[in-house]
């Protein structure tokens, strides 16, 4: 196969709870092969065991520690930034991985030292409350069978202005999920204003009908107050040039505004934080869902698209409107998006055959993406991918 020649290198630390059985995350394996292949380069995955990241003075886990290391350390680089340490890795989390990236700010960027979710500590403090176990799922009283957020939802884009509303190409889209925990509403506005900036956000229905919208009075009321500002807005802006979520008063009143008005999913219908982008950093994405479900090796999924050409130093230019097409629009003609497909919203299933030309044809249109200027050939991202533990 013509992707097995590529010559230049992408390497990707897969950073997960069962990395010793690769199996284990065959889609996202897939995934990234995809996203290497519309990239044009030779994928490397490095799995590292997340347990193996902590500190530890047992004697049997010092090797397992700097192995792990060792891994990680080969990718980018750290710089500091504002007066304080920040890591530079090009870096996607995906869902419990999402939830402990702002687990993480809490702890480091926030000053909450003991920030945690409520799936690993029972005894936090409101304040320490980062992520929680979803409400009326109530799995305490219920059971764990029966209890997790599952199937085809749909999020809404809160801003114009980020890295994976140019990558999906749509103000809505659909993507699967499989969670019982969230990021804790309550505590979203503070970490938006300190520059983590939850720039999706669902609503709390039943799964999404690819024919069908079945959202009640009070979702679409959420969805409607989400969307407004983000379409007067994309009027004014071009966003070929406006790709870096900003923190601005508009977007942090939208998202305090949301997170104020959501319920708790018995009585009134909970807002769900779905995708999340670091201010300033040149790829730190988290998803709640888990986008690996749908990708095809004739489009790959945006969020993992966008890691590897981050990771290969070509996300800029693709997001500034390079050669290299949308990956959402690869397949646009074949899906025929469905009869039901209204305000803009994308469906992102595959189950139509590409009609555009060949794979080889596609790829060949990235060749004017590199840039003289690349210093280096092979790149690496960490990339932080873990289930929950129920």
């Amino acid at each position: 196969l013509r992707c097995d020649s590529f010559s230049e290198e992408v390497r990707i630390a897969l950073v997960g709870k069962y990395v010793r059985i690769t199996d284990a995350y065959a889609s996202v394996n897939k995934a990234l092969r995809h996203a290497a292949i519309h990239a044009k380069r030779k994928l490397i995955i490095e799995y590292v065991d997340a347990e193996y990241l902590e500190e530890s003075t047992d004697p049997e886990r010092i090797a397992g520690y700097n192995k792990a290391w060792d891994a990680l350390r080969r990718s980018e680089y750290v710089i500091h930034l504002y007066g304080r340490g920040l890591c530079k890795w090009v870096s996607l989390g995906v869902c419990l991985g999402m939830q402990c990236a702002a687990v993480e700010f809490a702890r480091n960027v926030l000053g909450i030292k003991h920030a945690n979710s409520t799936e690993f500590d029972k005894a936090l403090s409101d304040d320490e409350q980062v992520v929680i176990d979803m409400p009326e799922h109530d799995a305490a009283n219920k059971g764990a069978g029966g209890t997790m957020r599952l199937g085809l939802r749909e999020t809404v884009f809160l801003t114009d202005s980020c890295k994976l509303r140019k990558l999906y190409g749509a103000r809505r889209v659909s993507e699967r999920h499989r969670h019982r925990y969230e990021v804790n509403p309550e505590i979203v506005p503070k970490l938006s204003r300190a520059g983590l900036l939850f720039v999706g956000m669902g609503t709390d229905e039943k799964p999404t009908s690819v024919v069908a919208d079945r959202r009640t009075q009070s979702s679409a009321t959420l969805v409607q107050l989400a969307e407004v500002e983000t379409q007067s807005n994309s009027s004014q802006e071009d966003l070929s040039e406006t790709v870096e979520p900003v923190v601005d008063n508009n977007l942090l009143t939208k998202i305090e505004e949301l997170c104020r008005r959501g319920g708790d999913g018995k009585k009134r219908t909970a807002i769900r934080m779905e995708m999340l982008e670091l201010q300033g950093h040149p790829y730190f994405v988290g998803v709640q869902y888990h986008p690996e479900y749908l990708s095809h090796p004739l489009q790959p999924s945006p969020p993992f698209f966008g890691l590897v050409c981050a990771a290969s130093n070509q996300l800029e230019g693709l997001l500034r409107g390079s050669k290299i097409p949308s990956p959402m629009t690869v397949l646009k003609s074949a899906e025929n998006y469905s009869k039901g497909l209204t305000n803009g919203t994308l469906h992102a299933t595959h189950s139509f055959v590409n009609k555009m030309g060949s794979l080889n044809e596609q790829v060949d249109e990235y060749e004017g993406l590199r840039s003289a200027g690349d210093a280096e050939n092979t790149k690496m991202a960490a990339f932080e991918v873990t289930q929950t533990s129920d």
